[in-house]
């Protein structure tokens, strides 16, 4: 669970910040939540005190995947019109390829007044190759949600430019010294043998200062992502 992730972790920044983000918007799960595009339902805890049932949708399913229960892709969900009360969408919508289709199937199997929670990506590396397709701005999401006929409820940043900052050298840090074969710079391995012990304190040293610096960022331009609710 996301919740359990170490500040030692490469990924606390982004995490902790859609965790708590979801935390303080738990009044809108209810009812049938269909958590779309799970993966490891790393959200399952926080909502089911909420909900009456949980359904976990992902396009496969593998062992590391417990909670998935139905395999199918977002464009085209097995569930009859208006049948469900809570859709968790959280880090999906940048691998569907056509997002307009994608929203519309989540409109027509959600209830009348029903809530979708939506976390998307604005800054991200490229991941899941190649079903990366795309990142989002405030402007292009109110466009989308707007066009597809949904209530905006709220929308929340997710940081800002230094918390933005942080993150992508903790990741980039990370990914060099990992010792993969394709890892992003060449060292010797002296470097890597010091290095890599020494990630996890570079990783919550930077976690601390740019949470710092970034509650004095008054610009809000660059931002890791958004969270919406939506309202049908």
């Amino acid at each position: 669970m996301i919740r359990e992730q170490s500040v030692f972790h490469s990924s606390y920044i982004v995490n902790s910040l859609i965790y708590k983000q979801l935390s303080s918007n738990k009044e809108y799960f209810k009812g049938a939540l269909l958590d779309l595009g799970c993966g490891e339902s790393p959200y399952k805890e926080l909502v089911e005190d909420k909900i009456d049932y949980y359904i976990g949708l992902n396009f496969f399913k593998d062992d590391s995947q417990p909670h998935v229960n139905v395999v199918a892709r977002g464009e085209s969900l097995p569930f009859a019109d208006g049948s469900i009360d809570t859709i968790l969408c959280t880090e999906v919508m940048e691998h569907v390829p056509e997002p307009g289709i994608f929203l519309q199937e989540m409109k027509r199997v959600l209830k009348k007044g029903g809530y979708i929670v939506f976390t998307v990506p604005a800054i991200w590396y490229l991941h899941h190759k190649p079903y990366d397709y795309n990142r989002f701005t405030i402007y292009g999401l109110e466009y989308l949600f707007n066009k597809y006929g949904f209530h905006i409820v709220k929308f929340e940043r997710r940081g800002n430019f230094w918390l933005t900052l942080g993150q992508m050298i903790n990741y980039h840090i990370d990914y060099s010294f990992s010792g993969l074969p394709d890892k992003r710079l060449s060292f010797g391995s002296l470097i890597h043998r010091i290095m890599r012990p020494l990630r996890k304190y570079i990783f919550v040293t930077n976690y601390y200062l740019y949470s710092f610096l970034d509650r004095m960022d008054k610009a809000k331009l660059d931002t890791l992502g958004y969270m919406a609710v939506l309202r049908k």
